[in-house]
């Protein structure tokens, strides 16, 4: 049986196209999903709480997928990523557990910035 795992993660969006896999650049899931398959050598289909839009950034969200793999080196991980996507915490779940059906609630919060220039 694989092992269901919940990620928080956070991010700088300044650099991706938002959360979803994108055709034309580069993503958060893209980005994420390459470095846990280098990792733990198999597979990985990522679910997300929410997804993000270009230049986004998020602070907390949470994202699960199923390995074979029973632990996760955190710090391994988080070298194969670049420096604005960071994973700051791994947390084997139970198989039922999915980001979106048991979140709690979900906070937003928009910064404009009007000028003239």
């Amino acid at each position: 049986m694989k092992q269901n795992w919940k990620l928080t993660v956070a991010y700088d969006g300044q650099n991706f196209l938002g959360w979803q896999k994108a055709q034309e650049g580069l993503s958060v899931e893209t980005t994420l999903t390459a470095a846990l398959q280098t990792l733990l050598k198999e597979p990985v289909i990522l679910q997300a709480a929410s997804r993000t839009d270009r230049g986004v950034h998020a602070k907390g969200q949470v994202v699960n997928f199923f390995s074979k793999k029973t632990a996760l080196d955190l710090f391994a991980l988080n070298q194969l990523l670049p420096k604005d996507l960071v994973v700051y915490s791994a947390k084997k779940m139970p198989p039922a557990f999915h980001p979106t059906l048991n979140a709690k609630g979900k906070e937003y919060h928009y910064f404009v910035y009007n000028s003239n220039y």
